[in-house]
C-alpha cells in the first residue's frame, strides 16, 4: 500500500460488522446523523448476534436524551443513507442480504415517530445496494449506489413504487444530492484501485436521465470521494487523496458550479499525519468536513475542519470518547445543529458491544458540549 493510506480502513471495519459469524455479534455503529426541529435522529446499525445486521434508529434531544429508538427486522435491510421527507418522517436506504454472496438494494419509509409505513426490494440479486438517497419536495425518491459493479441511480414515487433506473459512468455512487436547477448531483468513484486511491467523478444528472455535465476530480492526483454538499452557490466534493502514491494523504475539496466548472479547490492536511474524509454538510457560511488522522504509527484520531465559504479553515480539532485508555473511534456522519453547533455520529470500541454508537454534540467553536455512546454486548444465538 502507498504511505498516503491508513491500514485497517473503514471498509474493512464495516465488513467486520456486516459479515454473519457468531465472532463478530456485537458490533453496532452510526451510519448518518440528521438534526433537526424534532430533535437528532442517528441511523445506525446492529449485529447483536453474528447472524444478521439490522437497522436501528435513535431519536435524541438536543442533550443527548433519548427519546425514542426502533429496531427494524433485518428483513428489511441494513442502513447506510436517510433523508427527512418534506411530509414529515425518513426514508432509509440501505441493502438487504438474501444469501451469503448476494444482496439486494432496500428503501424503507418510517413516520416521523419511527414506525414503519412501507419498505422496497430493488434490484437484481448480486452486488446491488444504495449508499445514498434524498427527497424531492413532492416526495419521490431518489437513490444511488452500485448494482454490478455499476453506478446505479434509482427513483420511486412517494409510496416507493414505479421504480426507473439508469446506470451512471461510474464504479458505485457515493453521494448524490438535489441541485437548485431540480437536476441531481451525484458524486461515485471511478478508477478505483486496490494499492491506491482512484478518481473521483461530479455530475449533474436530469429528470430524464441525461447528464448535463460530468468533472473528473480532483483535478491534480487522486482522489477516492467521501461526500458531496450543495449550496445555491454549487456543489463541493470532498474526498481523501494523494499527490502520488508515495505522499502521505490528504482531504481534497473541489468545489463546482452550476456549469460543472471548478472554481476552487483545497486540501487539508495533518502534517506529518495522515487525513481522510468521511462526511461533510454544508452550512450558511461555510462547511464542516468530519474525518480522521493517523500518525505513522496509525494513531488514528477523528477530526472535523470547520471551513469559509472559500474553503478556508476557520478551526480545527481532534476527538475522542470520554474515558481512559486506547479506543478505536470513527465518524460516519456530521449535521449541523440549529446554534451553529455541530452533531457527529459514528462508532466507538468503548461501550459494552465490541463497537457502539457514538455521538457528539459540538458547540460553534468546535468544543464539545456532550457525547454519548449506545450499545449493547454480543448476545448468544442459541
Amino acid at each position: 500500500m502507498s504511505n498516503g493510506s491508513i491500514s485497517m480502513s473503514r471498509d474493512d471495519l464495516e465488513q467486520a460488522y456486516r459479515v454473519h459469524d457468531p465472532l463478530h455479534a456485537g458490533h453496532q455503529a452510526a451510519e448518518a446523523v440528521v438534526v433537526g426541529p424534532e430533535g437528532i435522529t442517528v441511523l445506525a446499525t446492529q449485529n447483536p448476534a453474528g447472524e444478521a445486521e439490522h437497522t436501528w434508529v435513535l431519536r435524541l434531544n438536543l442533550d443527548g436524551v433519548v427519546t425514542w429508538e426502533r429496531h427494524y427486522d433485518p428483513k428489511y435491510g441494513s442502513a447506510r443513507a436517510i433523508t427527512r421527507l418534506a411530509q414529515g418522517g425518513f426514508v432509509i436506504a440501505g441493502e438487504v442480504q438474501r444469501s451469503p454472496t448476494e444482496y439486494q438494494a432496500s428503501l424503507v419509509h418510517i413516520d416521523a415517530a419511527g414506525e414503519l409505513v412501507g419498505a422496497a426490494s430493488l434490484g437484481p440479486r448480486g452486488l446491488t445496494g444504495f449508499n445514498a438517497v434524498q427527497a424531492r419536495p413532492d416526495g419521490a425518491i431518489i437513490a444511488g449506489g452500485s448494482s454490478g459493479w455499476k453506478g446505479w441511480l434509482v427513483t420511486t414515487d412517494p409510496t416507493l413504487g414505479n421504480p426507473g433506473e439508469r446506470t451512471v459512468a461510474v464504479d458505485e455512487i457515493k453521494s448524490l444530492r438535489l441541485l437548485p436547477s431540480g437536476d441531481v448531483a451525484v458524486l461515485g468513484i471511478t478508477e478505483r484501485s486496490t494499492t491506491t486511491f482512484g478518481r473521483a467523478q461530479l455530475s449533474s444528472v436530469a429528470l430524464t436521465g441525461e447528464v448535463r455535465w460530468q468533472r473528473l476530480l480532483p483535478t491534480s492526483g487522486r482522489g477516492d470521494p467521501a461526500a458531496l454538499v450543495v449550496r445555491q452557490d454549487g456543489a463541493l466534493a470532498v474526498g481523501s487523496g494523494a499527490a502520488d502514491e508515495h505522499a502521505a494523504a490528504y482531504v481534497w475539496l473541489a468545489h463546482c458550479d452550476a456549469t460543472g466548472a471548478v472554481t476552487w479547490e483545497h486540501t487539508l492536511v495533518a502534517t506529518p499525519a495522515n487525513a481522510r474524509a468521511w462526511a461533510a454538510v454544508g452550512l450558511a457560511d461555510g462547511y464542516a468536513i468530519a474525518g480522521e488522522t493517523a500518525t505513522a504509527i496509525d494513531e488514528r484520531t477523528p477530526h472535523v475542519w470547520r471551513l469559509g465559504d472559500d474553503g478556508t479553515t476557520r478551526w480545527d480539532q481532534s476527538y475522542q470518547g470520554s474515558g481512559g485508555g486506547k479506543a478505536f473511534e470513527i465518524v460516519n456522519g456530521i449535521d449541523a445543529s440549529g446554534d451553529g453547533g455541530l452533531v457527529l455520529a459514528g462508532s466507538t470500541t468503548r461501550g459494552p458491544g465490541k463497537t457502539n454508537v457514538w455521538i457528539v454534540r459540538l458547540a460553534a467553536d468546535g468544543k464539545v458540549i456532550w457525547q454519548r455512546v449506545f450499545g449493547s454486548a454480543a448476545t448468544d444465538p442459541s
